[in-house]
């Protein structure tokens, strides 16, 4: 198995290396880009934070594998770019799977997937998506390349997420939709159609209610 290399020391990163811990996985370094480099970010994890251009030379494809430890907005580009950077220097991105994760799923390669998410039968996963807690593709479902799709956000039957996409907290997608590249899903929306590409999607807002006088 290989050696690990994270790209990113900032709080993404964290979640990610307590997962890879959780597999026992040699995580040999935390890497920047060259210019963020500096004598304040040495370490992370007690573990090296080094350069982009010292990985190369330390670290090669047929040793170390990596992990994309941030996110990248907007729309998760920047993520997909910092990737296929990497991939064009031949080095390939690991899933990330907590252990309580439960799937009969096909996935990709760069995927971030978290606790207590349920991946059922043939639902299909594409590359560098991060997926977190509590999140449920029951069955039949497909997820593109490059999305975020937070907690506890659930999918029906044969439904479909493109790429680039943010699925908010608590939304739900009926079955049978798609949702396209480039929508963004606000917390609790409720998506009863196909979307179109780069459309932004919320519930009714929420506003505060007067309280009755509980003196009485």
């Amino acid at each position: 198995m290989k050696d690990i290399a994270v790209i990113g020391t900032g709080d993404f990163a964290s979640i990610v290396y307590q997962i890879l811990r959780k597999h026992e996985r040699n995580v040999v370094c935390f890497c920047v880009d060259d210019e963020y480099l500096s004598d304040d970010n040495t370490s992370f994890w007690d573990i090296p934070v080094i350069g982009r251009s010292e990985l190369i030379k330390k670290y090669t494809p047929d040793t170390t594998e990596l992990v994309a430890g941030f996110i990248g907005s907007p729309m998760f580009d920047i993520r997909q770019k910092k990737c296929d950077e990497y991939k064009a220097l031949g080095y390939s991105f690991a899933n990330v799977i907590d252990t309580d994760v439960s799937y009969a799923a096909q996935i990709g390669e760069g995927n971030v997937i978290m606790q207590n998410v349920s991946l059922g039968f043939d639902t299909h996963i594409g590359d560098g998506n991060i997926i977190w807690p509590g999140v449920v593709f029951p069955h039949n479902n497909y997820i593109g390349d490059y999305n975020n799709i937070a907690p506890t956000a659930s999918l029906s039957g044969y439904a479909k997420v493109g790429s680039h996409c943010y699925i908010g907290n608590n939304a739900i997608i009926k079955n049978r939709i798609t949702v396209n590249d480039y929508t963004f899903v606000g917390a609790g929306a409720y998506i009863r159609h196909d979307t179109v590409s780069g459309t932004t999607i919320v519930p009714p807002r929420s506003y505060e209610l007067d309280r009755p006088d509980t003196r009485l």
